[in-house]
């Protein structure tokens, strides 16, 4: 007769499993991880943990990792809901959502995030002078290695169409190699190279 598995190992194997796992995405995106975010895991492990030792109450391992999941990212997931409004045009629900994502107490690489999004709603909006302002406090302010090389490329990318926007195509050009650089094959390094090329061929010619 087997011995039945106590309910907390499930528990715990989940949450070191899911820190790991996202440990291991971080490194293979150049990101360093959030020490934040490994103590907000054990912490919410901790609680269901003391929730289930007291109640009994058993927590499927899906809604252990889907509760993980949620509380961890949650900043991420907000701005991501922002992105959508500010995509559709509808910025003062994008500005909304954005606040609520401020206010969530995000780590410093999803805060990072948070602050490119929010600038590419400006741009969009032509309020081009307060993107560059937040997009270079957030160069000056966050470390590429908490960035990550996906996010950096973005961050130069936009910083540069925001420039020439501004007509100031000296520091656009710089930026926009920055972005080509921070991650070759990316789509923002696609996208940089095509607006280079742009301003060296303007009519479309070869």
């Amino acid at each position: 007769m087997s011995t039945p598995v106590h309910p907390l190992i499930p528990l715990l194997t989940v949450c070191f499993s899911y820190i790991v796992f996202l440990g291991l995405l971080a490194k293979l995106r150049r990101e360093r991880l959030s020490a934040q975010f490994a103590l907000e895991a054990l912490a919410l492990t901790a609680i269901l943990a003391g929730v289930m030792l007291t109640t009994r109450f058993t927590l499927h391992p899906a809604l252990n990792l889907f509760l993980l999941y949620v509380v961890t990212m949650r900043s991420r997931l907000l701005t991501e809901v922002g992105t959508f409004f500010a995509r559709r045009g509808q910025f003062q629900w994008a500005d909304l959502v954005f606040n609520l994502a401020q206010r969530s107490l995000p780590d410093r690489n999803a805060a990072g995030i948070l602050k490119i999004n929010q600038a590419v709603a400006l741009i969009q909006q032509e309020r081009l002078n307060e993107a560059v302002a937040m997009l270079e406090e957030l160069l000056k302010g966050v470390g590429a290695e908490y960035l990550g090389a996906k996010h950096e490329a973005a961050l130069h990318y936009n910083l540069g169409i925001a420039y020439r926007k501004l007509q100031k195509d000296a520091l656009a050009t710089v930026e926009l190699n920055k972005a080509i650089e921070a991650m070759p094959l990316s789509e923002y390094a696609l996208r940089a190279e095509r607006a280079l090329q742009e301003k060296r061929n303007p009519t479309g010619k070869s």
